[in-house]
Formats: structure tokens, sequence, C-alpha cells
């Protein structure tokens, strides 16, 4: 269901989720299957707003476009509703330096093909020693088309939108506060934060929770927002 942060307010949520796009929405609907409930923020709102999506703006050293906010979106389904559908499986060399292995997800490959509405047939054939055939599925999935009406009238999934996470308050190991929009504070009790905005987003927030939370260490920012109780 669609709410208002403010009523949740002293309430304990069993798993926060930052971020409506395909990794927030599909951790979502699998919480739902196990009766789960959860609460997705979203920062921007149903579609496309340029107030929303100002956020994103930021400058990029290197060969890619030289605003951040061309590369996301902002908005329900995050930047599925722009994206062109390409889907492909990571190799072996796609996780070094990572902590997790390609078989680590691997036995959620089946899953996210049918969130993506694709078959699991991936083949790929050698050609040489410098050469590999590789094949890749087109899904013509939008997230907010396929999932906005299902989340809206869930039961267990709470979406909240235009709630930008600006900061995130900690004690014993468990988030008491979420500050939203620089500053509106809301009283959630939950052992379990993810964070589902983007690998570009993902880094930026943890590096700053750990600036204004001296208990969370570099070593360990990631895995703190993973600990908890048993799903």
């Amino acid at each position: 269901m669609i709410i208002d942060l403010n009523h949740l307010s002293n309430k304990k949520i069993q798993v926060v989720i930052c971020g409506s796009g395909p990794a927030g929405v599909s951790l979502a609907l699998d919480l739902e299957k196990k009766k789960i409930e959860c609460l997705i923020i979203e920062s921007g709102d149903k579609f496309y707003t340029d107030k929303a999506q100002k956020r994103y703006e930021g400058d990029v050293i290197g060969n890619f476009p030289n605003n951040l906010s061309e590369l996301r979106l902002s908005q329900f389904g995050g930047t599925t509703g722009h994206w062109g559908g390409t889907c492909g499986i990571l190799n072996d060399y796609d996780f070094k330096k990572w902590p997790i292995d390609k078989v680590d997800l691997d036995p959620f490959l089946d899953n996210s093909c049918k969130i993506l509405d694709i078959k699991n047939e991936f083949r790929e054939k050698k050609i040489s020693n410098d050469l590999k055939i590789i094949e890749f599925k087109k899904s013509n999935v939008m997230f907010f088309d396929k999932y906005f009406e299902h989340i809206k009238n869930s039961k267990y999934i709470n979406l909240a939108l235009n709630s930008s996470i600006f900061d995130i308050k900690i004690e014993n190991r468990r988030v008491k506060q979420i500050i939203i929009n620089a500053g509106n504070i809301i009283n959630i009790d939950t052992n379990i934060l993810v964070l589902a905005c983007g690998g570009i987003e993902n880094s930026r927030l943890l590096l700053w929770f750990q600036k204004n939370n001296k208990s969370i260490s570099r070593k360990n920012a990631c895995r703190m927002f993973l600990d908890g109780a048993s799903l």
C-alpha cells in the first residue's frame, strides 16, 4: 500500500528497503510471499519529475555522461523506466574483488528470469581462445507497469514515495531513526535495512552513513545493513 512515512513513526518494521528499482521491488515481492512486512522508501514519485531527478546530479570522471542524472531515473521502478531491456548473465571475472562469487547468485537466476518475463536460456559458444558468442535476452518489463498496482494493493508491502533518505541513526546495531528529505525524522525500529539504490547511490549512502555514525567502520559498513533476524 502507499503510505505516509509519518504514519509509521514509532512502529517496528521487519525489513526496510531503500529504492524501488528492480532489486528493491524483487525483494519486496519475495518477502510478501513469505508474509513478511516490509517498507520500500523511494526518493522519487510514481513518474518522472524534474525535482526528484535533480537529486542525482553530480560530476563523473571518466568516459561516461558528464552528469549522473543522465544515467538513472528517480521514480518508481528506477531506471527500468527507460532501459533497453537487454539481459545477460554475469561471468566469474565480474566478481573479482567482491565478497561474493557468481555461484552465490546462480540459485536466483530462474526467479530473476520470471520477474523479467524472459527464458533462462543464455547459451554460450566458444569460437576460439579470443572469441566467445554469448546469447542475450530482451525483456519488455517496465516495473511500474507490471508491479505498481500490485504493490499499491499489497497487505505486506508499504511504499513511501518522494522520500529521499538523508541519514540514519543506529543504536545497538539496529536502525532507530531514518531522516527523510534532510529534516523529517521518522522513528522506525528495524533490524534489517537493505540498500537497493543502484551501484553508485549505494556506495554514496554507505560512505555518508559511515561518516555520520562513527560506530560503523568502513570495513563492516556493507555487512551492517544485512545483519539481523533470519528471514
